[in-house]
């Protein structure tokens, strides 16, 4: 996303504690994503039965659609690769938006998306988040059924893998910016249950990717940069059970920053986060950084991401 792609509607504050539980470890290098294209990187997420992961990515879409929360409207592009990162197929969501909520799931041993689709369904109305099977080549709307009708704004969807519950951005919404549901009542398009409201501080910080791992909401925030400084790449935790944040913000510019201070590939953008549980159950927040140019060629856009292992029981 770039710096302007990601400001919703009303300003919120956030609260933040003076100290830190040891709920997070230091970053470690994870593996490096491949998508399909070279358009920015917006989410990523892993389908946990295949170990298979799933990436969206936002390119110029055809309809000039005039979006109110100021984002771009194009094709998605949600790209299956393998464990290690490579690519394996493609499908792309024509005049689907955005990409930054994703959710992959296994049902009946079929791969299903679910994403918020931005251009209008045969009756007229936008922003439908929907469900349909994933299946490699170019997707039309119709094949896509409405999980939740729209609401005039895009809602993006991310799940918690530890408790199936979902969590949702609002953008441009007003009210609290995320909202967590139970699977049971997202899944009838039923948001009048929340189990949780977290209203993040609006932009600046450039929202990048959110995730939750039970009552811990991670928010993930930065702006495409060529120096230090600036909207800088944080990380924040948050508390479900009260909506605040439970310690300052995590500076995670490092994890694409070289010795001399400057960014690998020239520049860096924070792209996406999401909560992975390994084969011996033991979890992790992933954090996703882009750097490099998807328009030069000398310095092609790399996809890599960082591993922060979460402490249990905090």
């Amino acid at each position: 996303m770039t710096s302007g792609d990601a400001r919703s509607g009303a300003p919120h504050a956030a609260s933040a504690k003076p100290s830190r539980p040891p709920f997070i470890g230091a970053p470690v290098p994870a593996l490096e994503l491949h998508p399909a294209a070279m358009a920015t990187l917006q989410s990523f997420t892993l389908l946990p039965q295949t170990r298979e992961w799933y990436t969206t990515q936002a390119s110029a879409g055809t309809s000039r659609l005039s979006d109110p929360a100021g984002l771009k409207v194009g094709d998605i592009v949600v790209s299956r690769l393998a464990p290690d990162g490579s690519l394996l197929d493609c499908m792309t969501l024509p005049d689907s938006g955005h990409g930054m909520g994703l959710i992959v799931r296994m049902e009946a041993g079929i791969r299903v998306v679910y994403s918020c689709w931005f251009a209008p369904d045969a009756s007229g109305r936008p922003y439908d988040l929907v469900r349909l099977p994933y299946t490699p080549g170019v997707a039309s709307r119709g094949a896509a059924t409405t999980v939740i009708e729209g609401a005039g704004y895009p809602l993006d969807p991310s799940l918690d893998v530890s408790t199936d519950a979902v969590s949702l951005r609002h953008q441009g919404g007003g009210g609290p910016e995320y909202t967590r549901h139970e699977w049971s009542h997202f899944v009838v398009g039923d948001l009048s249950r929340p189990t949780g409201k977290i209203a993040t501080a609006d932009w600046p910080p450039t929202h990048q990717g959110f995730c939750s791992f039970g009552n811990r909401f991670f928010f993930y925030t930065g702006a495409a940069s060529d120096k230090a400084g600036g909207d800088p790449a944080l990380i924040t935790e948050y508390s479900w059970a009260n909506g605040e944040a439970v310690a300052p913000p995590i500076d995670a510019s490092d994890n694409s920053r070289k010795p001399d201070g400057s960014y690998e590939g020239g520049s860096m953008e924070p792209e996406g986060a999401t909560v992975v549980i390994d084969e011996n159950g033991v979890p992790s927040l992933l954090v996703g950084v882009a750097n490099g140019s998807t328009s030069a060629a000398a310095v092609p856009r790399s996809y890599r991401t960082f591993r922060y292992p979460l402490a249990t029981g905090t």
